[in-house]
């Protein structure tokens, strides 16, 4: 399998966190000169505006209290915003066929990510099936959504190419 051209960390940099933090920690992984450097920065500073109005009203929710089985809920619910918001972040940078296999890939790592440190944190409330039901849902939702952005860009070029008049 070819190698992607995504920064080769990138596919194991996928670590989940409660905490609205970026799951990749290095900085932006595209060098200011690529055009996906631009889209990674402005792709992250909506996250994170997002993640900050997903805890405002989590906080507001949470001034009540809950049970077992809400708190249960609210967990799951908590994993899956982190990781919708996250690998929408990481759906930006992806124009080409060759920065697909490295999405989804990263998506795949991410999920098995979240489901050890949902275990780890989270022992004494059991989310691991219905996360992982969830998560392999969202990544597969996220995967087809980048291969669409693929194959419209790939349609795009076949249509031009078909409409530039040859001699």
């Amino acid at each position: 399998m070819p190698e992607s051209p995504l920064p080769a960390w990138l596919g194991t940099a996928a670590q989940p966190r409660w905490s609205h933090r970026d799951p990749v920690s290095n900085e932006n992984p595209f060098p200011a000169s690529d055009p996906h450097h631009d889209r990674w920065q402005r792709a992250t500073d909506f996250a994170i505006e997002e993640l900050r109005r997903h805890d405002e009203r989590l906080n507001e929710l949470n001034s009540t209290t809950i049970n077992v089985v809400s708190y249960r809920s609210q967990m799951i619910e908590l994993a899956v915003t982190r990781f919708d918001t996250w690998a929408c972040r990481g759906l930006a940078t992806i124009d080409e066929q060759k920065y697909f296999e490295g999405y989804a890939s990263w998506l795949q790592h991410y999920v098995k990510n979240w489901l050890d440190y949902a275990a780890d944190t989270c022992r004494h409330v059991d989310v691991h099936d219905d996360l992982q039901a969830r998560l392999t849902k969202r990544a597969m939702c996220w995967t087809a959504e980048a291969q669409a952005l693929v194959n419209q860009d790939l349609d795009a070029q076949v249509e031009v190419e078909h409409s530039v008049q040859r001699p």
